[in-house]
């Protein structure tokens, strides 16, 4: 983009202020696009979350045995690094 920018104010069609007015647009076009994806992410966010609560709220059962499932072996493998850094080292004797 910026060598068809550069190759318009070289023919001089557009001068100066045209490239300007040209910068100006694509940054307004940029920023309009950008918040769109933002509105379509946190739409898809939200309709991710509420799907969830209803999932949840129709198995209750599954998901704190999903949650336990993974609670367990994440709790274990925190205490036992943790412990392992607390630990003094053992010297060979």
């Amino acid at each position: 983009m910026a060598t068809a920018a550069f190759e318009r104010f070289a023919c001089g069609d557009a001068g100066v202020g045209g490239v300007a007015k040209d910068a100006m647009r694509q940054a307004a076009h940029i920023r309009h696009e950008a918040g769109a994806l933002k509105t379509m992410a946190v739409d898809a966010l939200e309709d991710g979350v509420a799907e969830a609560a209803h999932r949840i709220r129709r198995e209750p059962f599954r998901f704190v045995g999903i949650a336990f499932a993974i609670g367990v072996p994440v709790g274990l493998a925190l205490v036992w690094g943790f412990g392992a850094i607390t630990r003094p080292a053992r010297r060979a004797a």
